[in-house]
Parts: structure tokens; sequence; C-alpha cells
């Protein structure tokens, strides 16, 4: 005659094994959507920087001027140790693409908290004067990176570019008793374009 608890026995381990199963299972989910929710407040918390055109603003010459960029942190967290890296050419393609960046040129060690934007310049725009007629036919592209701690200890990258059309620098005048001399040079942030290449982020 077969023991009755045989059966019992059975039973409980193979419902023991299932509840294990089970219970392994659960930990995972558990795990992963726990995961995914930090992932997602990340997301959603962290520090972005964005990097909008400044303008090309007179400085300091005649035939001389300096881009500038506002660096805004559109995030709800402080950006910190943020560094950028600015700089620039000319060239005769609206569709220029060599966007060389060296990190280690980076300068600045600061925190910006969210909604804030500061404006910082890039190196001196010189002109030749003797063929300043020239530019009118040129692109001036100012480009570079930021580099940031988006406040969870990762650090991340915005890099961008904008274009200004040669055309639309404005020479500044200074009166000099009857005389009028060049100041300066600008170009209204207005004119400002985002170029088609070298803007990304992380």
């Amino acid at each position: 005659q077969e023991d009755p608890t045989a059966y019992f026995t059975l039973w409980l381990v193979v419902f023991t094994g299932v509840l294990a199963v089970s219970t392994i299972g659960l930990w995972v989910v558990t795990a992963k959507g726990t995961n995914t929710q930090a992932r997602d407040t990340r997301i959603l918390q962290r520090a972005y920087l964005t990097a909008e055109p400044a303008g090309i603003v007179a400085s300091g010459g005649a035939y001389s001027c300096h881009p500038n960029i506002t660096i805004r942190n559109v995030g709800n967290l402080p950006a910190k140790k943020v560094r950028w890296v600015i700089t620039h050419a000319l060239n005769e393609s609206d569709r220029f693409n060599d966007f060389p960046i060296d990190e280690s040129a980076a300068e600045g060690d600061i925190s910006l908290s969210p909604g804030i934007a500061m404006t910082q310049g890039g190196k001196t725009i010189k002109f030749d004067r003797s063929e300043f007629g020239k530019y009118n036919r040129l692109f001036i592209y100012i480009w570079g990176i930021i580099i940031y701690d988006d406040g969870f200890g990762e650090i991340r990258h915005s890099r961008f570019c904008h274009r200004y059309n040669g055309v639309n620098i404005d020479v500044l005048f200074t009166k000099m008793g009857a005389v009028s001399i060049v100041s300066g040079h600008q170009i209204l942030v207005e004119y400002a374009r985002l170029h088609r290449y070298g803007n990304d982020a992380t």
C-alpha cells in the first residue's frame, strides 16, 4: 500500500520550488523596476546645459571682436564643475564641417544653478584691415564644448556650433571732433544660426 504522506511530501517540494522561483522572479522584477525608476529620476532631475549664441561684439580694437555664448542650465539640479571651450574659424562655405575640439584647453570650474544663465566670450577674432571687404563673403563659425557634472556624478558634454554670415558685420564708429573713426565691429545675435553640424549633447 502506497504511503499517502509520500504524495504530500512530493507536492510540498514542488510547491516550495515554485514559490522559490516566483520569489526570485519577483526580486528580479523589483530590482529592474527600481533601476528603471532611478534612471528615469536621473533623466528628469539632472542638470542640462545648453550653449546659445550671444552675438559677436567689439573688443579692444578697431579691427577685432570676440564671440559670446550664453551657457544656460535648463535642468532641475545644479551643474557642477562646469568648463568650456570656445573657438572660431572663418570659411567660405555655409556647410563647413570641420570642428576639432581640444578638451584639455577647457577653462572654468563653476556651478550653475537651475534656470541660471551666464555669458562667456571666446578668443579675439582679428580682421585684416587691408582686405576687410573679403569678410562679407565669409561665414564666421563659433564652436566648442561645455563639460559638466550633471548633479549625479555623471560627466556630460554639450557640443555647440553657431554660424554668422559676414555680410551682417556692423562697423562701429566713434566721433573724434568732425571726424568719425572706426572703433570696432560686431554682429548682432539676431543674425546667429545654429549650424547644421557640430551640435550634440550627452
